[in-house]
């Protein structure tokens, strides 16, 4: 009996969700693209950023980020709190120290899902480095 409640209370204080008593699936979607010149040529070394945005698409959080390969492309989880439709606003920079973000795309709506995740297919063109 000792152990079963011992097992019982170590269940109860690693989870995170009283009711069901185990931890939340993490939902999200899988954002896969390319970040391009305006001329067409692939934009390596550069970080792209989402944002998400539940129901109405007015109060954006930090979704996720990754950095783009020697051919422009990027893959990541954007992480949403819920499973819903979200919207994903997207934002791109160069990796050195300092450099300025310009906002990429539109804003894109998207399912937000537990595992196994959707995917969202993009491409975007960065806008020029003004110098």
């Amino acid at each position: 009996m000792r152990k079963l409640l011992l097992a019982v209370l170590l269940l109860s204080i690693s989870c995170t969700n009283p009711l069901c008593g185990c931890s939340p699936e993490p939902t999200g979607v899988i954002v896969r693209g390319t970040l391009r010149t305006a001329g067409g040529d692939p934009l390596r070394g550069r970080r792209v950023r989402a944002e998400a945005a539940l129901g109405g698409c007015l109060e954006y959080q930090p979704a996720s980020s990754g950095v783009t390969n020697a051919a422009g492309g990027f893959e990541f989880l954007a992480s949403v709190p819920v499973r819903d439709s979200v919207c994903l606003r997207f934002f791109a920079r160069d990796t050195a120290v300092g450099a300025v973000e310009s906002a990429v795309g539109g804003v894109l709506r998207a399912r937000a899902l537990a595992y196994p995740w959707d995917t969202l297919e993009v491409s975007f063109t960065a806008a020029p480095v003004i110098r």
